[in-house]
């Protein structure tokens, strides 16, 4: 009898342990896509990010989700690639007014410099062209470039 209940508090102490190691559940719902995203469900996490965005069309993040699902699923059709280049411009102009709102605005500023560069990444990597790259990102921060070096500047 003695042991069986040493063995059932040593079993109490373990469980409640276990429980204080436990990672806390996930709520930020971009967080929870990108988790799927990670854990292989890439379709899954595009779907997801595409229902936050249709209910929730001012939604950065999740605008945004979108097109990483896009591009870890594949844009090898020009029909996918044009669906792509579609939702970051999109992406962009939606996060370009929100940051003339407000400066302040540091996730649309996130968003914005985001969608840039990976406008740029998919320019290069299905051969758009590098210079329409490099022209968007010197359109988009004048300041930062130096017209007589071709240089960033900061």
């Amino acid at each position: 009898m003695r042991i069986a209940s040493i063995f059932a508090a040593i079993l109490v102490v373990i469980l409640q342990s276990s429980n204080t190691f436990a990672q806390p559940a996930i709520t930020d719902p971009i967080k929870v896509g990108y988790e799927r995203m990670y854990s292989g469900d890439v379709d899954g996490a595009g779907d997801y990010f595409l229902q936050i965005a249709n209910r929730e069309p001012d939604n950065l993040g999740a605008g945004f989700g979108v097109l990483m699902a896009m591009y870890e699923k594949g844009l090898q059709s020009a029909d996918k690639q044009k669906e792509f280049e579609s939702r970051i411009d999109q992406l962009i102009q939606k996060a370009e007014a929100r940051y003339n709102k407000s400066k302040k605005d540091s996730e649309a500023l996130f968003y914005l410099s985001q969608a840039y560069l990976h406008r740029g990444r998919f320019r290069v990597d299905f051969d758009k062209g590098m210079w329409g790259a490099s022209r968007d990102a010197i359109a988009a921060f004048p300041a930062q470039w130096d017209p007589k070096l071709g240089i960033h500047v900061t």
